[in-house]
């Protein structure tokens, strides 16, 4: 399951497409926070802007480190996210804590 609800994003984010799914994850190089649609490729890097993301193309550059052809892992244990991402998880997870 997926930590970020589609609908929720996709309102605030103002884009997505009917098969775009979203996954909560975490650069290797440099331990930030993401959500990557996994359809459109769109790396989004910065929770209170979400017109700030980058396409995931070959080659692509970390958005917050600058380290070349970045890589990372999703995230799916609601302890690991970062409070600032939240907003967009399912509410049943928000009332546990």
């Amino acid at each position: 399951m997926s930590l970020i609800v589609k609908h929720t994003f996709e309102a605030a984010s103002r884009s997505g497409c009917s098969n775009s799914d979203y996954q909560l994850c975490r650069t290797e190089c440099c331990g930030r926070f993401g959500v990557e649609d996994d359809e459109l490729l769109d790396f989004y890097f910065d929770p209170t802007d979400l017109s700030r993301l980058i396409f995931l193309e070959r080659g692509a550059v970390c958005p917050f480190c600058g380290a070349k052809d970045f890589h990372f892992q999703e995230i799916d244990e609601f302890a690991e996210m970062p409070a600032e991402w939240r907003w967009a998880t399912p509410r049943d997870l928000l009332e546990k804590i």
